[in-house]
C-alpha cells in the first residue's frame, strides 16, 4: 500500500501543478482583456451593448 501512495501524491502534486499553471494563463490573458476595456463606460453603456 507504501507505493500506491506515492503514486497518489505524485498524481494529486502533478494535478495541482496543472492547475496553477492554467490559473496563471487564465490570469494573463484577464488582465490583457481588461486593460484593453475602456475603465470610463457608464452603466447605460455596458446595458446598451449588452442587451439583446
Amino acid at each position: 500500500m507504501n507505493g500506491l501512495e506515492h503514486i497518489l501524491v505524485g498524481l494529486a502534486l502533478l494535478a495541482a501543478l496543472a492547475i496553477g499553471l492554467l490559473a496563471h494563463d487564465w490570469r494573463d490573458e484577464f488582465r490583457e482583456r481588461m486593460m484593453g476595456r475602456s475603465v470610463h463606460d457608464s452603466l447605460h453603456d455596458w446595458w446598451m451593448r449588452h442587451r439583446h
